[in-house]
């Protein structure tokens, strides 16, 4: 992972987000919890862009 993509960790950490490293190979897949009801789980990026023209799938996950 580029110094990039780790240039807000520090203040992410500090606010009580985990942050979770995936070592073993290729992880494609991109998560997003909200809060205890809400999560997004998929292989698509969070842009227009990946939602309009590439064939990738994202799954809502909501509890009541």
């Amino acid at each position: 992972m580029s110094t990039a993509a780790r240039a807000y960790y520090e203040q992410l950490l500090e606010r009580g987000l985990s942050i979770y490293l995936f070592h073993e190979g290729l992880l494609h897949e991109k998560s997003v919890t909200i809060d205890d009801s809400l999560a997004f789980l998929g292989s698509s990026n969070f842009d227009i862009r990946s939602f309009r023209l590439n064939f990738e799938i994202n799954m809502i996950f909501l509890r009541y």
